[in-house]
């Protein structure tokens, strides 16, 4: 009983944020991060859902647009400000999009990486300069579709598979730097 209760209070003192974390699979981490003692920040596009996620769990909310520059920077500053840095980010926040490549357009292709991919990219390189403690990790939730072609989500799978590899490519990075933090992404299949 003592180990289960260790175990789950094993992020105390660790500062975690979760994009696109009022619903579904960043929901589910936001629930699971802080019943392991971590001081949890979500965002998320859904203010009215972000209040009642945040009333309900007893975690800080902050609205953000994960595709917008500016959005990561005021993210980052308030992090900074608030909580002296962060520990933790998961990029969870993401969009599905159905349609095959002749049906795809170019406009939604570009909405859905510049949601699922580029706000990947601004997160890690916004809340880098945050995580200089000892024992930090970047989690990027990807998918099975990043290893596998699903026809009917071109635009999907493409930007999972750019995620992939933009997770290699920040954990050697940060390798090579020396630094002890990690960077790795999650491939669930469908949720």
């Amino acid at each position: 009983m003592t180990e289960a209760l260790e175990e789950r209070k094993s992020l105390a003192g660790k500062v975690a944020l979760i994009t696109g974390g009022c619903g579904g699979l960043g929901l589910a981490t936001v629930m699971r991060l802080k019943s392991s003692g971590a001081t949890v920040v979500i965002s998320d596009l859904d203010a009215e859902r972000g209040a009642e996620v945040s009333d309900a769990l007893g975690v800080a909310f902050l609205q953000q647009d994960v595709s917008k520059p500016d959005d990561w920077g005021q993210t980052a500053a308030m992090l900074q400000e608030r909580f002296d840095g962060l520990d933790i980010l998961v990029n969870n926040a993401a969009i599905l999009r159905a349609d095959h490549i002749e049906a795809e357009t170019i406009e939604h292709f570009q909405h859905v990486m510049a949601v699922n991919c580029h706000s990947v990219f601004l997160g890690i390189q916004a809340c880098l300069p945050l995580m200089q403690r000892p024992g930090g990790a970047i989690v990027n939730i990807c998918s099975s579709s990043a290893e596998m072609g699903f026809p009917q989500f071109c635009a999907y799978t493409a930007s999972k598979a750019a995620v992939r590899s933009l997770t290699m490519s920040t954990a050697v990075y940060l390798k090579q730097q020396g630094r002890t933090l990690r960077c790795n992404s999650v491939h669930p299949d469908g949720i």
